[in-house]
C-alpha cells in the first residue's frame, strides 16, 4: 500500500512538473487575439467594389459587443472600453472548448 501512495505522490509531483513546464514553454509563446465588431459575408465582386467613403452596413445594432479570436476561431467575448483615454475589450464570456 505504500508503493502505491508514492507512485501516486511521484505521479502527482510528475504532473505538476509537467504543468509547469509547460507553462514557462506558454509563457514564451505570442499569439494574435483579434478584436472583432463583426463578420460579414459578401461576393467576391462586392469586395472588389469596396472603396475609400464607401459605407458598409454590419447588420447588427450599435453595441459596445465584440468577440475575441485567435486563429479565426471565436474564443470569447467583451465589451469595449475606455482606459485612460484608449480603448480597451472587458471580456465578459469566453467560449468552451469543445464549442
Amino acid at each position: 500500500m505504500d508503493n502505491e501512495n508514492n507512485a501516486n505522490t511521484d505521479s502527482s509531483m510528475s504532473l505538476s512538473q509537467a504543468n509547469g513546464d509547460n507553462k514557462r514553454i506558454a509563457e514564451s509563446i505570442e499569439i494574435t487575439v483579434a478584436v472583432e465588431l463583426c463578420r460579414l459575408k459578401m461576393t467576391l465582386v462586392e469586395a472588389m467594389d469596396l472603396q475609400v467613403g464607401r459605407i458598409v452596413s454590419l447588420n447588427r445594432d450599435l453595441s459596445p459587443e465584440v468577440m475575441l479570436s485567435v486563429n479565426n476561431k471565436i474564443i470569447g467575448k467583451g465589451k469595449l472600453v475606455q482606459i485612460e483615454g484608449r480603448m480597451g475589450v472587458q471580456v465578459f464570456g469566453m467560449t468552451k472548448e469543445t464549442e
